[in-house]
């Protein structure tokens, strides 16, 4: 199946993940953004993470939680907080993939309730690879609002902090998010 990431506007890459049974996901692919091109993949196997960064760790340590209208999504899959080329200093790029559909924050990496100001959440289904399968805090009626309670300067600290919003996509109608949570290990710095 075929994913892509998203960073606001700017594409950072698409690439492709295969179903290995009840052993998980395998997922590979390219990123690009203003600079250049890189690759990026990982590969999950049972409750164990492992990242394109070599970190791991165990899904329940890390996590992105929220309801989405009423349905809970617990994202413990390839959590990780990390600066990536294109953001600039301050700020922190927060990921987690449940089942199929994966988290993406960009937010403010200090002990703030502002943290989302500028920045945005996404939430990407990871079986179409459609635009509409995008649901984002940018678009037309998208909102967010994160808390970031322990922010995270250096590799090795952990991010956490409170988040809600408003979901909405080009296609899709607009879901509500509540009760938000994450819990992220910083991971080195991605650079292409």
């Amino acid at each position: 199946m075929r994913a892509c990431w998203l960073t606001g506007l700017l594409l950072l890459g698409c690439g492709s993940t295969e179903s290995s049974g009840s052993s998980g996901t395998q997922a590979s692919g390219s990123a690009a953004n203003l600079t250049g091109s890189g690759s990026s993949g990982s590969e999950t196997t049972g409750g164990a993470l492992a990242s394109s960064t070599g970190v791991s760790g165990s899904g329940g340590d890390y996590f992105v939680t929220a309801d989405l209208d009423g349905e809970t999504l617990n994202a413990t899959l390839d959590v990780k907080a990390y600066w990536f080329d294109g953001l600039l200093q301050g700020w922190i790029g927060v990921t987690g993939t449940a089942d199929s559909r994966t988290w993406h924050f960009v937010i403010l990496n200090s002990n703030v309730n502002t943290a989302c100001n500028g920045g945005y959440i996404t939430l990407q289904d990871l079986t179409d690879d459609s635009v509409g399968s995008i649901l984002a805090t940018y678009p037309e009626g998208g909102s967010c609002s994160v808390t970031v309670t322990e922010a995270a300067p250096n590799v090795g600290d952990v991010i956490e902090g409170t988040f809600e919003g408003v979901l909405s996509s080009f296609e899709e109608p607009m879901v509500t998010v509540t009760n938000g949570r994450f819990r992220a290990l910083r991971t080195p710095d991605e650079t292409l």
